[in-house]
C-alpha cells in the first residue's frame, strides 16, 4: 500500500483531504511507510482481509478507527504514542496470543 493506492480509495486528490479508506481484500502484504505521513486528517481505515502487520501504519498517527480482521497479525508491537486517537481496534480472526490483546488494556484510548 502506498499514497496513491490511499488517495485512490479515499476519493481525493490531496492526502490531507483523505478521511476514510476501505481497502478490505486487496492482498496488501506491504505498507510504504514514508507515504503515510502525509495522510494527517486519515481517521477510519479498513485494511481487513490483507496482510498488514500493525506497526507498518504507525505514520497514521490521526487513526480513530482500525481494522485488522483477518490479516494473519501473530504479534502486536503497539505503544500509545503510535495512535494516539485511536478508540475502535478490530483484530478479529488474527493469530495474536492473549497475552498481547491483554496489553491492549494498558492503552488509554481504547
Amino acid at each position: 500500500m502506498d499514497g496513491f493506492l490511499l488517495l485512490y480509495s479515499c476519493r481525493v486528490k490531496l492526502p490531507h483531504e483523505a478521511i476514510r479508506s476501505k481497502l478490505a481484500g486487496e492482498n496488501i502484504v506491504d505498507v510504504t511507510e514514508e507515504d503515510l505521513e502525509f495522510f494527517k486528517n486519515l481517521t477510519f481505515l479498513d485494511l481487513s482481509d490483507n496482510s498488514v502487520q500493525m506497526h507498518m501504519l504507525s505514520n497514521l498517527s490521526a487513526l480513530e478507527e482500525l481494522d485488522l480482521q483477518y490479516n494473519n497479525i501473530d504479534m502486536l508491537q503497539l505503544s500509545p504514542e503510535m495512535f494516539p486517537q485511536l478508540h475502535t481496534l478490530h483484530l478479529s480472526y488474527n493469530k495474536v496470543p492473549t497475552k498481547h490483546l491483554s496489553d491492549l488494556t494498558n492503552l488509554q484510548n481504547l
